[in-house]
């Protein structure tokens, strides 16, 4: 009987952990390269990736997150890609359509602050590659 009582305490501990670990927002991230942007609008192809990360993540740990999911599509076979190779905006569908742009760490906050509130917290992340003259 007693064991019985350690197991009931440990399983409620348990919910009780997993109550107050905040939801992870999930992010689709589509990205265009400049190749496909030169294109008309409706023959578009993208390249996407998943991103899943806590709203209470810091600006920067989220860039870093952002940059290396970017990365892997547009820029597989370079060491080093520079934050002004591409653009990045926001939206999040019937809660804030946008775009809207995703630069700055306020920027972030305003986009995790609408996603947060949601059942299922996604976003979409828009990603342009940028022709940086030479």
């Amino acid at each position: 009987m007693l064991t019985i009582f350690f197991i009931e305490k440990s399983a409620k501990a348990n919910d009780e952990n997993k109550a107050e670990e905040p939801q992870k927002i999930s992010y689709t991230i589509t990205a265009f390269t400049a190749e496909e942007l030169k294109k008309p609008a409706a023959r578009h192809v993208s390249k996407s990736n998943l991103v899943d990360l806590a709203p209470t993540m810091d600006w920067i740990d989220a860039m870093a997150h952002f940059k290396i999911a970017i990365c892997d599509l547009l820029f597989p076979q370079q060491a080093v890609v520079a934050d002004e190779a591409f653009e990045m905006t926001w939206s999040i569908p019937r809660v804030a359509p946008g775009p809207f742009m995703l630069k700055t760490e306020a920027q972030y906050k305003q986009l995790t602050s609408k996603a947060s509130p949601m059942k299922n917290p996604t976003a979409r992340i828009l990603v342009n590659e940028v022709q940086i003259a030479v």
